[in-house]
């Protein structure tokens, strides 16, 4: 039933269905929900349950078009989705608590390019050592 739509599943246990326009159909086990545009609905595998709210789809599809798109995103789930990118494993050096990031970036970039600009804040640094990265506040 939709025309644009993105679904993720690349958090643990969750499917994460944005929709641009058009409608998208979402059910799980005694309930199902007609999604309309700009609404994001979230699947919880281990919990079972459905949760409806509004979302920012163009960032949503941001990839669609060659971007990164980080709205306070927490650091470990920018690496988690450039580590999926470039086939690099991360690692913490640290409390990353409150590093929280918003960028839009080229995904063909190169990752030291990418992880240049977010030093430039003070606020994290990066150590690359082959396909390892060492991430430290």
């Amino acid at each position: 039933m939709g025309t644009k739509f993105n679904v993720n599943n690349h958090t643990a246990n969750m499917v994460r269905t944005s929709l641009l326009e058009g409608s998208v159909k979402v059910s799980i086990p005694g309930k199902e929900v007609v999604l309309v545009p700009g609404q994001v609905a979230d699947v919880h595998e281990d919990t079972g349950s459905l949760k409806i709210e509004p979302t920012d789809v163009h960032a949503d599809l941001a990839w669609t078009e060659g971007y990164f798109n980080f709205k306070n995103t927490p650091i470990k789930e920018i690496m988690k989705q450039l580590g999926r990118w470039y086939d690099v494993d991360v690692e913490y050096n640290g409390d990353m608590r409150g590093k929280e990031y918003s960028a839009r970036m080229l995904r063909r970039h190169r990752i030291q390019d990418i992880l240049h600009k977010m030093e430039m804040t003070g606020t994290i640094k990066f150590e690359i050592s082959g396909k390892k990265i060492t991430v430290s506040p």
